[in-house]
């Protein structure tokens, strides 16, 4: 009999234990960053959560959203009950890693810890970074970024807009519209964004100086640390100077250049026809004023109620609003002399000379007045 008991104990210990190592591989900061499917049913994509586990609560995000939804968890025999009565399930756990199963999206989801030692939030001034423009430099990528408070109300959610652009030419496909949020979760301080519309990338900020946010972000297969750093303006009476050059004068396109490479051959009769017609036919022409600017070809005219040179004098940025929602386009300024204008821009000129049926084409205009 007391063997017996003995037995009953000693299984119940380790029954004890093992629930104890299940929660502590538990504890700790998780983001989800690959999801797979269980099975060839279809499954529901869930990465760009964090996840804040503590010995009773579990706690998560998306990070591009302000909600956090914590709920009291037990662990029984590798299954996570939550209090609301559903469940999920640990396929395999590692010092820094763990996949849960989602039956009910079809999902493996993994999550990967969050390895990261600052303990208190980093406060970040959102007019200081949508005032300025930025460099975000990571390994190869390196992008002019413009930090935009027009919201994302298509993705329903509390990201805003992102403008980016290559600092170097190249010769790939890159988008210009992007999606960034800053936030805090358990006491740390966060940048979101996108590559593209869907391809979020988490990092966490542990340190601003005057002019450079240092971050650290996991991009797949290792933690790296991207940069983001001011980029200087110019004096103010530089500023004029463009900008008397530009007011008050009719610019008028004599050449305009396509980004080849990306076009397929089907398409280059039909966008070189508009081109050439842009120029020949319809009369194509931009009229600044001291606040507004008009672009206007054939008989139609896009309106922007409001522009103005960036603070390093490298853009045009232009302000207006499509079906009440904030929009802001940015063109580059190649060169600027006293009668000469050359600007670059991708989603804005193609819209307007109407070459966007395939794709967004890298767009350089000459324009004289």
């Amino acid at each position: 009999m007391k063997k017996l008991i003995l037995i009953s104990f000693v299984a119940i210990l380790i029954s004890c234990n093992h629930n104890q190592s299940e929660t502590n591989d538990l504890l700790g900061n998780w983001i989800s960053v690959k999801t797979d499917g269980i099975d060839s049913s279809g499954y529901v994509i869930l990465n760009g959560y964090l996840l804040h586990v503590t010995e009773n609560k579990y706690s998560y995000s998306n990070i591009f959203k302000d909600t956090i939804i914590t709920t009291g968890y037990s662990l029984e025999n590798g299954t996570i009950y939550f209090d609301d009565s559903t469940n999920i399930e640990i396929e395999s756990t590692t010092k820094d890693s763990i996949k849960f199963i989602f039956r009910n999206s079809g999902s493996i989801v993994t999550y990967i810890k969050l390895p990261y030692t600052n303990s208190n939030a980093i406060l970040i001034d959102n007019e200081v970074l949508t005032s300025n423009s930025w460099n975000y430099i990571l390994d190869t990528i390196k992008q002019r970024i413009e930090f935009l408070n027009n919201e994302w109300t298509f993705y329903n959610d509390d990201s805003k807009d992102l403008y980016t652009h290559p600092i170097a030419e190249t010769p790939y496909y890159y988008p210009t519209n992007n999606r960034w949020r800053i936030f805090n979760f358990m006491n740390r301080t966060y940048f979101a964004r996108t590559f593209g519309y869907y391809d979020g990338l988490l990092h966490e900020i542990f340190k601003v100086t005057d002019d450079t946010i240092f971050t650290k972000a996991w991009t797949g297969s290792r933690f790296e640390f991207p940069i983001i750093v001011k980029i200087k303006p110019i004096r103010q009476n530089l500023i004029n100077q463009k900008q008397k050059i530009i007011i008050n004068n009719t610019w008028r396109p004599i050449e305009i250049k396509y980004q080849k490479g990306l076009l397929p051959d089907w398409q280059i009769p039909r966008v070189e026809t508009r081109l050439h017609n842009a120029i020949n036919k319809w009369n194509l022409r931009f009229e600044f004023k001291p606040k507004t600017c008009q672009i206007m070809m054939a008989d139609t005219s896009f309106n922007f109620p409001n522009w103005n040179l960036t603070k390093d004098g490298e853009y045009f940025r232009f302000d207006s609003k499509f079906d009440d929602a904030n929009i802001t386009s940015f063109i580059k300024i190649e060169k600027i002399t006293n009668d000469t204008l050359i600007l670059k821009n991708r989603f804005l000129f193609s819209e307007i000379l109407g070459v966007n049926t395939f794709d967004y084409l890298d767009l350089t205009i000459k324009l004289i007045r």
